[in-house]
């Protein structure tokens, strides 16, 4: 079997506006973005942290892996609607890539069920008090907001998340020893949770980890999708040859060799550090009831340098990806006006940091007004690289498959009953994150496990 060519060039039948499709691919995109970065980057981060972090950065990891159940939901379902837009107005190069890399494709959806379990186990780990028959050698329950903070049963309980008095909440705690992995707290107050029995953070890890492969694969779908060659006969024996019988696709291939490859994985990786990082500024000032000043100092003197690698990563790995473009996709992209989207992508991340810098100089986190505006000034941050991304996406096409020039068959029904569910979802969305950043970890208002969910 030899195809004159695997993608007819005068496309298919779109069942909604061009702009339409364009606009909610995009936008979901982004929504996606938001909350895949904290489990795409965060996942390392806090299992990192709990190994070899200070109290504080134990502290922050631990607050974001009790929330990450619901972010990782969240996230997968926000996931949805960008999918079903690629589904539909790339669908003869979006079905032919996947069909290539069938197995790896399908795969994600096993590795997606043992990482979302996980993720489970580790943060209901969290939610499990230290057991009352331990002595008292780790000091770490007094970490504001940890469960059992409010009542240590022990001679040397520290009462109402006050840890400064054990050690734990000093600069001189934050800074001191690391833990081993799998081991228990010094009195210094670092390293892995000590009540944490080691299949629970065994499981943390492998999360971690499946989490970064789901993404490579992910990658490896969406470049081969714009892979000129991959679709043209002339190079058919040379990419499908190998993962072919008799004809038939056998699933087994990866776009291994495509240049544009790494640089994009590693790119989005640091522009998901980022978001990581903002989210520490404001999950301290908005979702902390009464958090620790030494662990107000920690994140005011921590983010900026979070961010800054993050940001330097992202500079490093986004001049390597585009130096993987085509002339022509470069060229247009460094064309008027296109290229204002170029360089505002570009330097995007450039005011976020500059408020965490300020921030810092003024010896404490951002308030709720700036971490506010940061929250804003990241999102802006991820929307304009999703369109970017996605005007490179339609030039890398251009040159084989006329994708915006597809023929409109408007479907005005399903239309209408997306918008309606699409402004309900997004309601109820709205309202579940209203009720979790309205809760506070006050170990009064809290349940036994110390979770609102």
């Amino acid at each position: 079997m030899e195809p004159t060519v695997l993608v007819d060039p005068t496309g298919g039948a779109l069942p909604a506006p061009w702009w339409f499709m364009q606009f909610f691919k995009v936008l979901g995109f982004t929504l996606h973005a938001v909350l895949m970065h904290l489990w795409y980057a965060g996942l390392l981060w806090a299992m990192y942290s709990a190994w070899r972090g200070s109290a504080s950065a134990v502290e922050a990891g631990r607050r974001l892996m009790r929330q990450m159940p619901i972010l990782v939901a969240l996230g997968i379902n926000l996931g949805i609607v960008p999918l079903l837009f690629l589904q539909a107005a790339y669908a003869k190069v979006f079905y032919t890539a996947t069909i290539y890399m069938a197995w790896f494709w399908l795969a994600i959806v096993i590795l997606l069920i043992p990482a979302y379990y996980g993720v489970y186990i580790y943060a209901f780990g969290l939610r499990k008090p230290r057991n009352p028959s331990e002595p008292d050698t780790q000091n770490f329950s007094g970490l504001a907001g940890s469960p059992g903070a409010g009542s240590v049963h022990s001679s040397n309980s520290v009462e109402g998340g006050s840890a400064e008095s054990a050690g734990v909440g000093s600069p001189q705690g934050d800074s001191s020893s690391r833990g081993s992995f799998g081991g228990r707290f010094s009195s210094a107050g670092s390293g892995t949770l000590g009540w944490m029995p080691f299949w629970r953070t065994a499981a943390g890890w492998v999360a971690a980890g499946l989490f970064l492969v789901i993404g490579f694969l992910f990658v490896n779908g969406l470049t081969l999708m714009t892979r000129q060659e991959f679709f043209l006969q002339q190079h058919w024996k040379t990419l499908w040859g190998p993962h072919t019988l008799a004809g038939a696709a056998l699933g087994t291939g990866l776009n291994l060799t495509d240049a544009r490859l790494w640089p994009r994985w590693l790119m989005f990786f640091s522009l998901a550090w980022t978001t990581l990082t903002v989210w520490l500024v404001v999950d301290t000032a908005w979702r902390a009831s009464r958090p620790r000043q030494a662990y107000q100092q920690w994140t005011a003197r921590t983010a900026w340098k979070l961010y800054l690698a993050g940001m330097v990563g992202f500079g490093l790995f986004g001049s390597w990806y585009l130096h993987t473009w085509a002339p022509e996709v470069r060229s247009w992209m460094f064309s008027w006006p296109v290229v204002a989207l170029t360089l505002a992508t570009a330097v995007s991340p450039g005011p976020v940091w500059l408020g965490l810098v300020w921030a810092a100089r003024q010896g404490k986190p951002p308030g709720r007004a700036l971490a506010a505006l940061l929250a804003l000034g990241q999102l802006t941050v991820i929307a304009l690289n999703a369109t970017s991304r996605q005007v490179v996406q339609n030039l890398e096409l251009g040159r084989f498959f006329a994708v915006s020039q597809q023929p409109q068959i408007v479907q005005w029904s399903p239309l209408v009953v997306f918008l309606l569910l699409f402004g309900l979802g997004a309601g109820v969305l709205a309202w579940m994150l209203l009720q979790l950043w309205q809760w506070r970890e006050n170990p009064s208002a809290q349940s036994a496990e110390g979770l609102p969910f």
